[in-house]
Parts: structure tokens; C-alpha cells; sequence
């Protein structure tokens, strides 16, 4: 068993916009930097049959890059800004758990909640409306929970000189959105759209022998229709 606490940063380089000399938008953004703080544990109980393991984070965002679409009208210009700061907190978790020899259950469990933490006023040029960006907008494209499980069942005996075998895999994915409210951070104009949750069934069924192997499997066995991206 371990617990362990780890601090650590990184950064993106900045770089220029490519804009057309009648963009109203910056020429040039700025580095932004991240800062992470977490603790977790790995461990294993009963004998190595059961494997639990979880990560506590807290990150702080610093003059993050997203981008924008020059309000100007008729020209289609995007390029890329710095907001002050946003806040990501959440967790990570996993086990597996051998019951017996036949049966093997395991899952995941992800929580995460990512937020603009400091309130914009972006004024690009002053015959123009600012972009506002309110503290407590949802950083888009992160859905606040994720989870899988994982059923396993392994025979006695072999067919073939093979062991037979059948899993099934469930996953779920909560809503998110494609946009950052207030600003073009991913698509143009448009809007903020919630991509609603979705979740999804895999079974597959099969033999595995020393040498071979041979599986029988169908994805997505209800025919979930997700909305991954959502663009205007």
C-alpha cells in the first residue's frame, strides 16, 4: 500500500496570431502556466484480490489561452487571447476484484470540475461590446462525471485446448458543453450547446488458448447515439 502527495507544473509556450491586418484581435498571446496539487493512494487487499486506487487533485490555471472570433462584421478572423485564471478539481478512483477464479469485477469512477475562477472583461476595440466571461463558467468539453464497470467470467475446463471466456463493459459519460459561456473558446459564435450524457454496453465472448485466441464481440450493443462535439 502507498499514499503519496505530489506538486506539480507545467506550461504552453505563447506564439502570434496570424491575422489579417484589419483584425481588431491581439497579435500575440501569452505563455500560461499550471499548477497541480494531488494526493492518492495504491494499494492491494485480500491477498492481492482486490486492487483499490485513488487520486485527489486541485490545479490552478493561469493565463489560459482560448480562443476567440473578431466581432468585426464580415470578418471571419479567429485567433487566440489569455484569460487570468481557472480552477480544475476532481478525482480519480479504480478497482478490480478477483472473487473467485471465475469472476472478475472491475470499475472506474472520475469527478471533475473545471471553472473559469476570476471574471473577464475583454475589450478588443472600444467602438466594439466587450466579451465577458463570468467566474464560474464551465470549462467546455469536460463532463463533471465519468464511470465504467467491468464483469468477467472465466470457465472451468478448456474447449480446444482453449479457456473459454465472456466480459461485458459498461461506460458513462455526463454532459458537458462545447463552448466556454461568454466566448468563442472552441467553435465560432454561437452559443454554449450541453452535450447531454450517454452511456454505452460492449459484450464480447471468446476462447484464448496458449497460442491462439478467437472473440466474438459487438460494441455498443444498444446503439447509443452520442453527441461527442457539438458544432455550429
Amino acid at each position: 500500500r502507498m499514499v503519496y502527495a505530489t506538486y506539480s507544473e507545467g506550461f504552453r509556450n505563447g506564439g502570434s496570431n496570424p491575422v489579417r491586418p484589419t483584425s481588431i484581435l491581439p497579435r500575440e498571446f501569452t505563455s500560461d502556466e499550471l499548477k497541480n496539487y494531488e494526493v492518492g493512494a495504491k494499494t492491494e487487499w485480500l491477498n492481492n484480490r482486490l486492487r483499490f486506487n485513488i487520486a485527489l487533485y486541485s490545479m490552478q490555471w493561469d493565463d489560459f489561452a482560448v480562443q476567440v472570433e473578431d466581432p468585426q462584421p464580415g470578418v471571419f478572423q479567429l485567433g487566440y487571447v489569455n484569460l487570468p485564471s481557472a480552477e480544475i478539481t476532481g478525482l480519480e478512483s479504480e478497482f478490480q476484484f478477483a472473487i473467485n477464479e471465475a469472476w472478475q469485477v472491475d470499475a472506474s469512477l472520475g469527478y471533475n470540475d473545471g471553472e473559469v475562477s476570476e471574471a473577464t472583461v475583454l475589450v478588443l476595440d472600444p467602438d466594439f461590446d466587450p466579451i465577458v466571461v463570468t467566474s464560474g463558467a464551465r470549462l467546455p468539453l469536460t463532463p463533471e462525471w465519468t464511470a465504467t464497470l467491468g464483469i468477467e467470467y472465466r470457465a472451468p475446463g478448456m474447449i480446444l485446448n482453449a479457456k473459454p471466456f465472456a466480459r461485458v463493459d459498461l461506460a458513462y459519460v455526463g454532459e458537458s458543453v462545447n463552448n466556454l459561456e461568454g466566448i468563442e473558446s472552441v467553435v465560432a459564435a454561437g452559443g454554449v450547446v450541453v452535450q447531454d450524457a450517454y452511456d454505452t454496453g460492449d459484450f464480447r465472448i471468446g476462447l484464448e488458448g496458449d497460442r491462439w485466441s478467437a472473440t466474438f464481440f459487438v460494441d455498443n450493443f444498444w446503439d447509443e447515439r452520442a453527441n461527442l462535439f457539438v458544432s455550429n
